[in-house]
């Protein structure tokens, strides 16, 4: 990691310079907080909202041009993803404060219309911080249900619901 910063500060591919700008973010000073939570989000913001490629298309850009059209196109998928993940997140918390007695629930489950499934993971994992509960939170779109879980110390969903497979797979 030391290593891609000290290349992101002296010589970053065009990518990364075009998607810094976009982002108001000095390549010259960078550390690893930037690269967490400024470029690496915007990166991701292409497989949640749309497809990889977005992202590919910056990071194998040939010229300053490409670089920055991708990484306008990046920053402006961030942003959606941003609004709706605080679209979700505000319906989820109302949904929870109405909807479920956590004097007597040790998990939420929650389903919303048309949710955005690229969204979802990230919205669990707020959920799952704010109310202390494995959370599992699913996109609903007609009667197919898309969805995401996410949990807390020392709760291995992974754990309990491999525990049940021979129970459900057969």
């Amino acid at each position: 990691a030391a290593l891609g910063i000290r290349k992101l500060r002296k010589q970053p591919a065009a990518g990364f310079q075009a998607l810094a700008q976009a982002a108001s973010l000095d390549l010259k000073k960078i550390a690893s907080y930037g690269v967490s939570f400024i470029l690496v989000p915007r990166i991701n913001a292409a497989g949640r909202m749309e497809h990889a490629r977005a992202a590919l298309s910056l990071l194998t850009a040939k010229t300053m041009e490409e670089a920055r059209e991708s990484a306008l196109h990046l920053d402006a998928l961030n942003r959606t993803r941003q609004e709706r993940q605080k679209k979700i997140i505000g319906e989820a918390v109302e949904m929870v404060r109405r909807d479920v007695n956590l004097s007597q629930r040790r998990t939420i489950m929650l389903a919303g219309e048309g949710w955005d499934k690229g969204v979802v993971g990230l919205a669990a994992s707020a959920i799952a911080e704010r109310f202390c509960r494995p959370t599992v939170i699913f996109s609903r779109d007609g009667d197919m249900l898309t969805g995401s879980a996410r949990s807390i110390p020392p709760v291995n969903l992974y754990e309990i619901l491999a525990s049940q497979e021979r129970e459900y797979i057969k």
